[in-house]
């Protein structure tokens, strides 16, 4: 059980755990800690219920547990108990089912917020993140916004994917600081996004070269995605990554062939 809790995931759970409760201390709401619950359950079960279904041996539910905290945060706190179960069914199903050769395509929070946004046609919030803003002037604001900086550890360290968040927030801030004028490196949504979301190891790529050709697509989609105004995107973001998943999968089941063949 010690093993367990010092696993990068848990250490990331761990993580998540603090940011939430940075809410609940910043807006005390039994409503708002009940739905928090009530996400982590149907996490929880959902994944349980669905190993059980592939009847492969379970397995300490941690992956579900960062999904649901992840759902909890991104998606709109409005939303109905149903679009909250579509959208948790959603990410854990493609955990278990949208996979070859039996790896994982997709990130799966991120997957279920996108599907889900567009089923239920809403943007993806970030309204558990995006008021964690950096204010010099403010002891409390400095706090919470150190804690939103916590899973960089867990990612770039434990994870070891700091190339690919280095990577994107280069590109990303780059272009935000140079064409927009927006310094967007302490944005508490795409602080959330590079240390939580995109790396992601199960989906993302672990040599070194392809961590960094990583992080700049999802940048670049990122970027060239925010101008298009045709169709109905849930986030920039999240369908960035989403393709980068896809378009990288191939290259990440290479590398196991290469160090296989090591």
């Amino acid at each position: 059980m010690l093993r367990l809790f010092k696993t990068p995931k848990m250490l990331l759970v761990l993580t998540l755990l603090i940011i939430s409760a940075t809410i609940f201390l910043r807006q005390p709401s039994v409503e708002l800690f009940i739905r928090f619950v009530l996400t982590l359950f149907i996490a929880v079960v959902s994944d349980i219920l669905l190993v059980r279904f592939r009847k492969i041996e379970s397995f300490f539910p941690s992956a579900a547990i960062v999904s649901g905290i992840i759902i909890f945060l991104l998606l709109p706190p409005d939303a109905s108990i149903l679009e909250l179960f579509i959208t948790v069914l959603i990410a854990l199903s493609a955990k278990q089912f949208i996979r070859i050769n039996k790896k994982h395509i997709f990130n799966p929070a991120v997957f279920g917020l996108f599907v889900g946004g567009l089923i239920f046609n809403h943007i993806v919030s970030w309204w558990g993140v995006a008021w964690q803003q950096l204010k010099l002037n403010n002891i409390p604001a400095i706090i919470n916004f150190a804690i939103l900086l916590l899973p960089f550890y867990v990612s770039a360290i434990k994870m070891r994917r700091l190339k690919i968040i280095a990577s994107f927030l280069l590109i990303y801030n780059l272009y935000n600081y140079f064409f927009a004028g927006v310094l967007t490196i302490f944005d508490p949504t795409v602080i959330f996004f590079s240390f939580v979301m995109l790396p992601e190891p199960m989906t993302t790529p672990s040599n070194h070269k392809s961590q960094i050709i990583f992080g700049i697509f999802v940048a670049l989609f990122a970027i060239l995605v925010s101008y298009q105004s045709f169709i109905f995107i849930p986030d920039s973001l999240i369908l960035a990554l989403l393709v980068g998943n896809t378009v990288f999968f191939k290259w990440r089941k290479n590398e196991v062939v290469l160090k296989a063949g090591k």
